[in-house]
């Protein structure tokens, strides 16, 4: 997981600093939007494993229901 956020926060990284020195273009973009994805790609099913070994079986149902909730947050 750490390695898969390290990833994703290089992709913004590099856009951030292509912004700021005024070079960024639009394929610098897909590119890493589209390196970025296969960072997520990881960084997603390890959450979710990581969820079900930090709460018990009995709580399974209410975590799925606010990762859920959380997930459609961070869409809008």
């Amino acid at each position: 997981m750490m390695l898969s956020d390290t990833g994703a926060a290089c992709c913004t990284l590099f856009i951030a600093v292509l912004l700021l020195t005024g070079r960024l273009e639009t394929w610098h973009i897909y590119l890493a939007v589209g390196v970025g994805a296969v960072f997520t790609s990881f960084q997603y099913p390890a959450y979710m494993a990581a969820i079900t070994l930090l709460i018990s079986k009995k709580h399974y149902a209410r975590a799925s229901g606010l990762v859920t909730l959380a997930g459609h947050w961070a869409i809008w």
